[in-house]
């Protein structure tokens, strides 16, 4: 009778780990999320953000390399949405880091979530989970001419 039950303990187990969870990788258009309405309001323009490869003006000094990682709620929201919003409290977050710095730019900015890289000239990597949505950026703080 013990090994009729252990199946049926095993397979409610898997369906509550992390395992079965959904995390959908997800590219999205970078010029898209910096050229919206909330980011034109959020993102300070004293502080320019650069993606990994993109032409950027001469950098005068290299500071540190972080990574800013921000995750939001997806449960109800649309996808798009979450992923931006997460996005914005990430670029957020390293603009803020930057001024602390003394930079006035973050530089060779990619994807870097759960320490697997994605670079790309046009595209961020956003993370659509059931419940969460999530964002991760690696980039360095530079000062910009």
């Amino acid at each position: 009778m013990r090994t009729a039950t252990l199946p049926l303990v095993v397979v409610l187990l898997m369906l509550g780990s992390p395992a079965a969870a959904r995390d959908d990788a997800i590219h999205l258009s970078w010029s898209d999320l910096i050229n919206s309405q909330e980011a034109r309001e959020k993102l300070d323009s004293g502080v320019r953000l650069y993606l990994a490869g993109a032409k950027t003006p001469r950098i005068v000094e290299r500071l540190e390399t972080d990574t800013v990682s921000k995750k939001t709620r997806s449960l109800g929201r649309n996808t798009l949405t979450s992923c931006a919003r997460a996005a914005l409290s990430a670029l957020i977050a390293m603009q803020a880091e930057a001024k602390k710095r003394g930079a006035n730019a973050v530089v060779d900015i990619f994807s870097y979530y759960d320490k697997s890289a994605f670079r790309s000239t046009t595209e961020y990597e956003c993370h659509n989970g059931t419940m969460v949505t999530g964002v991760a950026f690696q980039g360095t703080y530079a000062k910009l001419r």
